[in-house]
């Protein structure tokens, strides 16, 4: 005897196929939320990356500007170092002491070289100044770079758990 009721002959009824099962949809539901969670992590990791790129261009230009101001402070270091050289050969010989033997060379020499030394020392605080610069720059870096890993295991797990509890 045939049965009076056929669903499949109604007209809004839709496919048996395209009926999204409970678990079906958790599952859909659980791979986008792993899916943002992995993108999330990765766009955090990106940025820490490209923040310490920017750390290290900064610390390269200041690097540069104190070698610089130390190239430019010697110079003038040296410049006042020979003027007074000058002024002391000018003031002997106006005197009659010869200039290249004896006390007048020691003198001429003596602030020569404290000259130098002056020159040295400033370049030497500028080295410094710029690797202290370049250790919290390289501190900053490591510190990035370990934020970087922590963002990329916390959201691998994130989506990781996501994915095997369907979304929940």
């Amino acid at each position: 005897m045939p049965t009076l009721y056929d669903p499949s002959l109604l007209v809004n009824q839709p496919p048996a196929t395209a009926t999204p099962s409970a678990a079906g949809g958790a599952s859909a539901m659980g791979g986008m939320q792993a899916f943002l969670f992995a993108a999330q992590a990765v766009g955090q990791a990106y940025g820490q990356y490209e923040q310490t790129q920017a750390q290290k261009a900064i610390e390269r230009v200041r690097r540069r500007i104190i070698a610089s101001r130390a190239q430019e402070a010697e110079a003038r270091i040296r410049q006042r170092g020979n003027k007074a050289v000058g002024a002391q050969r000018a003031a002997m010989a106006a005197q009659g002491i010869r200039l290249d033997t004896g006390s007048a060379l020691d003198v001429q020499q003596e602030t020569k070289a404290i000259s130098e030394l002056d020159a040295l020392t400033i370049k030497n605080n500028a080295l410094r100044e710029a690797f202290g610069y370049g250790v919290s720059t390289d501190y900053a870096a490591s510190m990035s770079s370990a934020k970087s890993v922590d963002s990329l295991l916390s959201g691998g797990l994130q989506a990781y758990n996501a994915y095997k509890t369907g979304g929940y």
